[in-house]
């Protein structure tokens, strides 16, 4: 057991080695990766409203395994061809 949080560990071993340094669980600490952040839509009669009740958390008290981080397409495509 290393002690380490999972971002940490996740950094350490899977991110570094594929070079992807693009990637937080903490988007409050990444305002870069906020200011691209997409907008979430949702279906509204016949068209489209933003939604801005998520149920995730923002901003997250942990690193939450399962679907946690914030990232780009370019950086995820490394963590999977790394994977």
């Amino acid at each position: 057991m290393t002690g380490l949080k999972l971002g940490e560990y996740m950094r350490q071993h899977m991110f570094e080695p594929v070079g992807a340094r693009d990637v937080t669980f903490y988007l409050n600490e990444r305002p870069d990766l906020r200011a691209r952040k997409v907008k979430l839509w949702e279906r509204h009669n016949d068209g489209l409203k933003e939604a801005r009740d998520f149920w995730w958390p923002d901003p997250v008290s942990d690193d939450i395994g399962g679907g946690g981080i914030y990232t780009n397409v370019p950086e995820l495509l490394k963590i999977y061809l790394g994977v």
